[in-house]
């Protein structure tokens, strides 16, 4: 994705929310690797990874100069709760957290350093 494309990817996401992420109630299978699960989930479910850059352009928009990934996770969570049948909610492993806040600010030039981020396994993976 390139600083010209963010623009343009950012107005299609913005009606995007957790609620029209749906996922099938059969799950991805942990691998003992948890980069292995992460880049397993990712190609099922790229919805995802669209609604959680949608959420943190948000937050970033809101004036926020740094955020928490797991936070980001988490209010999906909350949000699905609310707004879409229990069958239907996605389901996130919390390990896949430090994959995708390093895979969006590896991917979305705008969100570079935006996620607090501490010493993890991620880093050996996604530069």
């Amino acid at each position: 994705m390139n600083a010209t494309s963010i623009n343009e990817t950012d107005k299609r996401q913005t009606a995007f929310t957790f609620a029209t992420v749906k996922q099938p109630r059969e799950a991805i299978p942990v691998f003992g690797d948890h980069f292995e699960s992460f880049e397993a989930y990712h190609r099922r479910y790229p919805q995802v990874y669209a609604a959680l850059v949608a959420a943190a352009l948000k937050m970033l928009r809101r004036g926020r100069k740094a955020y928490s990934m797991k936070a980001i996770i988490e209010g999906a969570r909350w949000e699905m709760a609310l707004n879409v049948d229990e069958g239907e909610a996605f389901k996130i492993n919390n390990n896949h957290s430090p994959y995708y806040a390093r895979f969006i600010m590896a991917t979305v030039p705008e969100l570079s350093g935006f996620f607090k981020v501490r010493k993890s396994a991620a880093d050996e993976v996604i530069k």
